[in-house]
């Protein structure tokens, strides 16, 4: 009995492979968004409103729905985990190097239960987003390949009369 012959697949479609010029810029683009996500968060999670009676955080929600929808877009796009990682890695990485104490102290994360969130929750976000299970590609129907293309003058739909 002969081994099995591995043969080329025989569909129309080419498949695309970046370059690796591409590759790193996609990887740089994905850092510098990333940095920037992370660093507009880490100034605006601060911000509350008080229109309830009580401080609602909204920059602490707006920066962490702003996060979840960097990573998760990217992953979304570039359907692979590496470039939402390395975003993902610049936000977590600004967020961490602004939370360092200045010369004068950190006045970006006073001691607050709302810097905690946010010292904790983009890396949460991250990890929860690149562990996720990779979703299956949505299928086309197609139609079946014997079947009868309809006559020139005949409905391609389907006829209730029958």
């Amino acid at each position: 009995m002969d081994a099995p012959v591995a043969t080329e697949p025989t569909s129309e479609v080419d498949v695309y492979r970046p370059s690796v010029v591409t590759r790193i810029a996609e990887g740089l683009t994905s850092l510098v968004l990333g940095v920037t996500v992370g660093g507009i968060g880490t100034f605006a999670h601060q911000l509350s409103w008080s229109g309830l009676g009580f401080p609602f955080p909204i920059g602490l929600v707006a920066a962490l729905i702003a996060v979840a929808a960097m990573v998760v877009g990217v992953r979304i796009i570039f359907e692979s985990r590496t470039y939402a990682g390395i975003a993902a890695a610049g936000i977590v990485g600004a967020v961490a190097v602004l939370a360092l104490p200045g010369v004068n102290d950190s006045a970006l994360f006073p001691d607050s239960l709302v810097s905690t969130v946010w010292a904790i929750g983009p890396t949460v976000i991250a990890i929860v987003a690149l562990a996720w299970p990779r979703l299956p590609s949505p299928v086309r129907w197609q139609p079946p390949a014997d079947a009868a293309a309809p006559a020139h003058g005949e409905a391609s739909g389907s006829s209730r009369d029958e």
